[in-house]
């Protein structure tokens, strides 16, 4: 039964974690990148996004820039599947907080330091903002796409 379970957090946790990244972080970036300067208070709030979907080698190790976010995806997926089952949330809002809290700060912090910058200790309240709503996006999608394989027990 174990052998089943990790085998079950392994895979769906990384295919979960690349649709949530595909369809939730990289969506939310799309909307908002064309949406958001119609409201002009969201636009203050969250500033200009990029470009969804990205496929120029600008990502770390001279990658394809949506190749690493979708491999980055797959990992949270399983740390997502891997903590699903130990918490008592609910599992949607476990997911957004998880990417919210966690990848963000590993995104801010983290990601900066593989691409040769150092981490970004102060990244105005915009760029926060961002980062929050993209990153609790995947969280929430990965575990929107783990439910159907009821990883949670």
């Amino acid at each position: 039964m174990a052998q089943s379970l990790r085998r079950k957090i392994l895979l769906y946790g990384f295919v979960a974690g690349m649709l949530g990244m595909a369809a939730f972080h990289q969506g939310t970036i799309h909307m908002m990148h064309f949406n958001a300067a119609k409201i002009p208070s969201v636009a203050a709030f969250f500033g200009p996004f990029p470009r969804a979907y990205l496929l120029s080698a600008t990502g770390p190790f001279g990658m394809p820039w949506l190749a690493f976010l979708l491999i980055q995806g797959g990992l949270w997926g399983i740390v997502i599947a891997a903590l699903l089952r130990a918490t008592s949330l609910p599992d949607l809002l476990f997911g957004f907080l998880f990417g919210a809290v966690v990848i963000a700060a590993f995104d801010l912090l983290a990601i900066p330091a593989l691409m040769g910058r150092g981490p970004n200790l102060n990244p105005g309240t915009q760029l926060l903002a961002r980062t929050i709503l993209v990153d609790g996006a995947l969280g929430f999608g990965t575990v929107f796409f783990l439910r159907p394989f009821q990883v949670r027990g």
